[in-house]
């Protein structure tokens, strides 16, 4: 189960046990079975492909024998994976799957020593193309979490520019686990390649990955177990901490130092680049709600709308004010609410409005939080547009917080609003401002 911090939000992967041992999967779900005394039974189940790609099917025996094994089937086809294992887990990894169609995953008895019948064990689906709930993690991150279920996987994402070299390093933070990253490719896996793995010592494994071509990969965080050498049964759990660091290539000019005066240099092996302070625009605050609720800061929610022709994108795509480069930030303060702070927004969770060089902007999406309460953000030319919630949004209504300041800044490009105008406020509950002019001044 993740439990990530700083960067990274609580995950916890879909658990239960099916009612009949059959049934449907979904991507990001581990199920529970039990194999019957009954000869030769065959648990099933089934999953509709959303779209093209490649998945991950593991089935881990957790009671009873030892032995495992697992099979998918594309339904009307035939067989497209197939896997065993001498230990406790069978792994079917990269199958390829084919978008609308039909498929089965079959969990069959292997009788080994005294036989299959009342042989309990797990069943994850996962995509390795698109892994469901799985939390971008941005270079430099520090995040944690832990393998609690024996023979669980943590899957996240990472964005990559062709040419990057990247370097994860891993290791136990509680627990008896020995964790590693696996990174996959289209059709292929970037495995663990060095590291201490003592079984004792707190081990530090490190997978180092090469991307070829530009986009987005998964990779998951796994126990490599070494109770016996060259075993792969990841039957250990505890808790692990890991880094994603560039190693060469491009993404070394993602690595930004403040300097005096307020600029901020991103060196490169060769070039040195300095960026200008901010510009700050004044905009008016088109209009802000902000919800609350006593005892239940998880129910927060703050949306904001300004819209103003003092709304560019800077100077473009590519620039230094491209936010999927250099990310972005969003500030909400209020001196009468006491509350100010300022959330990151990664480069890694942005996209371009449209074609890339169209102008049309930028969108800002983390639907599940991983990063900070900013669900999705959307800047475009003469529009901004926010939606933030959760506990981690630090804005609450214990006392009437207006005025609310909203700053956000892109690279160069600074935007700074004060949403005071035509307010309605009920304490503890709601507040919603409209209409307001323009500040005097950013805070």
């Amino acid at each position: 189960m993740r439990q990530v911090t700083g960067v990274l939000f609580l995950l916890v992967s879909l658990c239960g046990a099916a009612s009949a041992d059959t049934g449907p999967i979904t991507y990001g779900q581990t199920l529970t079975g039990t194999l019957a005394a009954a000869a030769g039974e065959q648990d099933v189940y089934t999953f509709t492909a959303p779209a093209n790609g490649r998945v991950l099917v593991r089935v881990v025996s957790v009671s009873g024998q030892v032995g495992v094994g697992v099979d998918l089937f594309r339904v009307g086809t035939g067989s497209v994976g197939t896997a065993g294992s001498i230990g406790p887990v069978a792994t079917i990894e990269q199958a390829t799957v084919l978008s609308g169609e039909s498929y089965e995953i079959r969990v069959p008895p292997i009788p080994t020593g005294a036989g299959y019948p009342g042989q309990g064990y797990r069943v994850f689906l996962q995509s390795t193309t698109d892994p469901v709930g799985a939390p971008a993690v941005a270079l430099g991150a520090t995040p944690t979490g832990s393998i609690d279920q024996v023979g669980e996987m943590d899957f996240f994402t990472i964005a990559a520019t062709g040419g990057d070299e990247i370097l994860f390093t891993v290791n136990r933070t509680s627990g008896v686990v020995d964790p590693s990253a696996v990174v996959y490719f289209p059709g292929a896996a970037c495995s663990p390649s060095y590291g201490l793995l003592d079984g004792t010592n707190n081990p530090t494994v490190q997978t180092q990955c090469l991307f070829d071509t530009t986009g987005t990969y998964a990779f998951a965080i796994e126990d490599v177990d070494d109770a016996a050498t060259g075993a792969l049964d990841n039957v250990e759990t505890g808790g692990y901490g890991f880094t994603v660091e560039c190693f060469s290539g491009g993404c070394l000019s993602a690595t930004t130092t403040t300097t005096a005066g307020g600029t901020t240099t991103i060196p490169d092996s060769t070039t040195t680049t300095t960026l200008v302070p901010p510009t700050e625009q004044l905009v008016p605050g088109t209009k802000l709600l902000l919800k609350d609720k006593t005892g239940k800061p998880q129910k927060r929610l703050l949306i904001v709308t300004v819209k103003d022709d003092a709304l560019t994108l800077g100077e473009g795509n590519g620039s230094a004010d491209d936010p999927r480069t250099f990310g972005a930030a969003l500030r909400v303060r209020s001196t009468a609410g006491g509350f100010d702070t300022t959330y990151a927004l990664p480069a890694a969770q942005w996209k371009a409005i449209g074609a890339d060089g169209a102008g049309k902007g930028y969108r800002y999406a983390d639907k599940s939080r991983s990063v900070g309460p900013v669900a999705s953000l959307m800047v475009k030319p003469k529009r901004l547009m926010v939606i933030a919630k959760g506990a981690e949004l630090d804005a609450n209504l214990a006392t009437d917080p207006n005025p609310i300041d909203v700053v956000f800044t892109m690279g160069g490009a600074r935007y700074c609003a004060q949403f005071g105008g035509d307010v309605s406020f009920k304490a503890a509950k709601k507040l919603t401002a409209r209409k307001a002019p323009a500040p005097f001044a950013c805070p």
